[in-house]
């Protein structure tokens, strides 16, 4: 039986967007975060919850698969 993952307990934003190379219009754009959220979270008014810093997660880590996974057909 395979133990559940857990996300990260603090993931820093900002770094994962800087490291993209992305704007923050941008960054939200591409994967779905509302721009005012995104910049909460830059600024540390507000921490996403569990299920988005595993998304994070995986952009830092893998962005081209999100992007596959996201892509309109």
């Amino acid at each position: 039986m395979r133990r559940a993952r857990k996300a990260p307990e603090e993931i820093d934003v900002r770094a994962v967007r800087e490291k993209s190379g992305l704007s923050q219009p941008q960054f939200a754009e591409r994967y779905g975060f509302s721009l005012r959220t995104l910049q909460e979270w830059e600024q540390g008014r507000a921490h996403p919850d569990n299920a988005v810093r595993a998304y994070l997660t995986v952009i830092d880590r893998n962005p081209n698969a999100v992007e596959e996974a996201l892509k309109r057909i």
